[in-house]
């Protein structure tokens, strides 16, 4: 037998950019249609932020700052193309 109850969920609705704060959202008529990039740092017992995560959400406007910074430092973000349909992955940059 089933037994069923009504509780309250929370749902992230949307994201602010930490860097312009301005809203992740794609649109205002779908406010659950975001777009965001994290950056996330995990820091081990040995580094000076020892067990420490950071993290960044940012518009895609800050993101492209962001990793225009990365490449003029000679390093490079990595980009993942993936088949919306299958999930699967069809190339890496």
């Amino acid at each position: 037998m089933e037994i069923r109850k009504e509780v309250k969920v929370e749902k992230i609705v949307g994201f602010t950019c930490d860097i312009c704060k301005k809203p992740c959202n794609h649109t205002t008529e779908e406010p659950e249609a975001f777009e965001y990039a994290t950056l996330h740092g995990h820091w081990g017992y040995f580094s000076g932020k020892d067990q420490q995560d950071h993290e960044c959400h940012m518009c895609e406007n800050c993101y492209d700052e962001v990793k225009e910074f990365v490449d003029k430092l000679g390093g490079q973000v990595r980009v993942r193309h993936y088949d919306l349909l299958t999930g699967h992955l069809l190339k890496e940059e």
